[in-house]
């Protein structure tokens, strides 16, 4: 049912008059931050892919695959009711984005038998990449603040984080296009549901004058994680030794286990009305 323009108006005017007894006393702080996340999530993926000549080549691998994620520029904006000095209740919204570092296996390749030519062992890696939608949690939290003009803001509550994409896509590319060998690609990803969390932060309010203020700020955010198996991705003209290499890396590889859980430190402007 959609709800008329007065009942609205309405609706606010409860709000506002229930969160205080004194309305004319009630300050109202909007803020707009800037910053860079830190995100937690880091995983290993130990396997061992070793196969005897099999079409030609041979293959042992070296090292584990392992993804590392690293902070992004962070954006938010957030508004606050104090109903009186002490007190409030505070609405915001963050929008964060993640990069990845990865480290390849190495994988030692030798040729020989059934084929006319014979080469040692020699290293080649795999192509890795991870992408990742922006984490843009809602926030709603109650606040503390001690401090007349210089001030100190404690806040945390109940943050939703919605629904956003990860995918991990490893393909594996022998270097041998002389010999016709074609490799396909495994991942592991797709959509992470929306989800309910926490989040808990610190703030400090430096005066700008009567009505601004710098803020500088950290602030941690918890939710759930997901898990991914990993899976054969899309390929064309693949060859029975991509099969082979493909089937048991799959086979070996841990779920991908993405924990969306990160901080953010940032600095910004408030007004105060």
């Amino acid at each position: 049912m959609r709800m008329e323009t007065g009942s609205w108006k309405t609706t606010l005017v409860l709000l506002f008059l229930v969160a205080s007894t004194d309305v004319v006393a009630g300050e109202i702080d909007v803020a707009v931050r800037g910053g860079v996340t830190l995100p937690f999530y880091e995983q290993r993926f130990p396997v061992g892919v070793s196969l005897p000549y099999t079409e030609g080549l041979a293959i042992r691998q070296q090292g584990d695959l392992a993804v590392d994620a690293r902070g992004g520029i962070l954006f938010g904006v957030g508004l606050r009711f104090w109903a009186n000095g002490v007190v409030g209740v505070e609405g915001r919204y963050e929008s964060g984005g993640i990069e990845f570092d990865v480290q390849e296996p190495i994988f030692l390749v030798a040729v020989g038998p059934p084929l006319p030519v014979t080469i040692g062992e020699f290293p080649v890696t795999s192509l890795t990449s991870v992408d990742a939608d922006r984490l843009a949690p809602v926030s709603l939290n109650l606040a503390l603040r001690s401090g007349r003009r210089t001030r100190v803001v404690l806040s945390g509550g109940v943050s939703y984080l919605p629904a956003l994409s990860l995918v991990v896509r490893q393909r594996f590319t022998l270097g041998l296009a002389l010999l016709d060998y074609s490799m396909p690609a495994i991942e592991a990803g797709g959509e992470i549901e929306g989800r309910i969390g926490a989040n808990a932060g610190l703030s400090l309010e430096l005066p700008l004058g009567n009505t601004a203020a710098l803020l500088v700020e950290g602030r941690g955010f918890v939710f759930q994680s997901e898990k991914f198996d990993w899976d054969e991705a899309q390929f064309f003209g693949v060859d029975p030794l991509g099969r082979i290499v493909v089937d048991e890396m799959r086979e070996s590889l841990r779920p991908v286990e993405f924990t969306p859980t990160f901080c953010h430190f940032a600095v910004g402007v408030i007004y105060r009305f």
